[in-house]
């Protein structure tokens, strides 16, 4: 996602003609954050793992690592980007998120 913003400007012609309004545009990025979320017997492990330029891109790693995490793992069920799996310690979800940088996921 990019985000538009339009700043106006007021400027008086030199002729002393009414006043022109000019406007600019601005792109700003936007970078997205990938966040691992591990909820379990305890309180929820937050892990920062890395930013992206696109949401795609953190999207599509998030994706990744979730499959490659279920791996060797008791899945129960599961979804693109988390999954909920067994292990000898108890039941866990696991859960990747892409938020943009502005955003912290995790709970005050």
């Amino acid at each position: 996602i990019h985000t538009i913003v339009y700043i106006r400007e007021a400027g008086i012609s030199t002729s002393g003609r009414a006043n022109r309004m000019r406007c600019r545009y601005v792109l700003l990025m936007v970078v997205w954050v990938l966040w691992s979320e591990l909820l379990g017997d305890g309180k929820p492990e937050w892990n920062y793992i890395d930013t992206f330029n696109t949401q795609a891109a953190c999207t599509e790693e998030s994706q990744q690592r979730a499959s490659r995490a279920k791996e060797n793992r008791k899945v129960l069920n599961s979804g693109p980007t988390q999954f909920t799996y067994r292990s000898v310690n108890g039941t866990y979800m696991l859960s990747y998120i892409c938020v943009p940088a502005s955003v912290d996921p995790r709970p005050k």
